[in-house]
């Protein structure tokens, strides 16, 4: 999570207020309906009938609003195996669930029977504040999730989401962290391996409760690590993000060979893309990327927009991997 400060943090609080009317207490159980609208996104204003970006070619997104001082500070996301029900977590401890809406020629338009609730602990309690920085989701085969927070860094395992949480992984250093640059990236590789990075040090780790393995991830100059996602191909894609006064965001994608991911490893990856001003970018965190019905390698990017609603924006962006530089 990165924080923006200055005219749009002092704007923001008006905007919170006049949108507290519309919530409910913090501590209703379980997930309540939301609805949720959506405008869409043209990514390169100067060139809407250019998609293409490195080795992503856009096929359209959202800007995604909801009366609730509750929605947005997204940072992690993953997908139902059907490609179409959506799970995401904030940095402020909330899930949100839906399914991708999408018009007749098979483009993403909005986010339909969308549902918010709170994180809940192993007590079965909101926490506070200060406990519930989650960053990453990642969706297990046997219906569960894992959940892993920056601050106060954890792992917690939800058997449903909504639910309490039902176990905490153990990650030697990665743990022990209490600030908010903790861990910020995981991903399930296809080969079952969890894969975790801080998000300044680049400090990293692969494998599994009682077999972790280290690694060092070094993001390009001014970027660091703002979250990861498993390829269908058995990669790994980083996130990695920068910001600016003049440039604002500069999103950097980058793919990793699973293979390059052992003990000790030096690890850097292949640009995919570069995503920055002058495109309609905003703080991505989260992504997600599976393989459609077609055999295409699909990838939705999401952002997070810190609850700056004024200077901010909640994206949900989808593109088209090409496989070959030249396609």
């Amino acid at each position: 999570m990165v924080r923006i400060r200055g005219v749009a943090a002092l704007l923001a609080p008006l905007l919170l207020i006049s949108c507290a009317q519309q919530d409910w207490p913090a501590d209703t159980p379980g997930l309540v309906p939301i609805a949720v609208t959506a405008d869409p996104v043209t990514l390169d204003p100067a060139r809407p009938t250019a998609p293409r970006f490195g080795r992503l070619e856009y096929l359209g997104g959202v800007t995604l609003r909801a009366p609730s001082v509750r929605f947005g500070g997204w940072s992690g996301l993953a997908l139902r195996p059907d490609g179409q029900g959506l799970v995401a977590v904030s940095d402020r401890g909330w899930w949100l669930e839906g399914v991708l809406q999408r018009d007749e020629a098979g483009r993403l338009v909005g986010i339909g029977a969308a549902h918010l609730g709170p994180l809940l602990s192993r007590n079965g309690a909101v926490m506070s504040l200060a406990f519930r920085d989650a960053e990453e989701v990642v969706l297990l085969p046997d219906g569960a999730a894992l959940v892993a927070f920056e601050t106060r860094g954890r792992i917690w395992r939800y058997e449903t989401v909504g639910g309490r949480a039902a176990a905490q992984l153990q990650v030697p250093g990665a743990t022990e962290v209490t600030s908010n640059r903790g861990l910020e990236a995981m991903a399930r590789l296809t080969d079952g391996r969890l894969v975790l990075v801080m998000e300044t040090s680049g400090q990293g780790w692969v494998g599994g409760e009682g077999d972790w393995q280290p690694f060092r991830y070094t993001a390009a100059d001014g970027h660091a690590v703002s979250g990861a996602t498993a390829l269908p191909d058995g990669d790994l894609m980083v996130i990695e993000r920068g910001f600016g006064p003049l440039s604002l965001w500069s999103i950097r994608l980058v793919r990793v060979a699973a293979a390059a991911l052992s003990a000790g490893a030096e690890v850097r990856g292949e640009e995919l893309a570069l995503l920055h001003h002058p495109l309609a970018i905003d703080n991505i965190e989260a992504a997600v990327a599976w393989r459609a019905p077609t055999g295409e390698t699909r990838l939705l990017l999401l952002s997070d927009d810190n609850y700056q609603r004024v200077w901010q924006r909640t994206q949900l962006l989808e593109f088209r991997l090409l496989q070959d530089p030249a396609q």
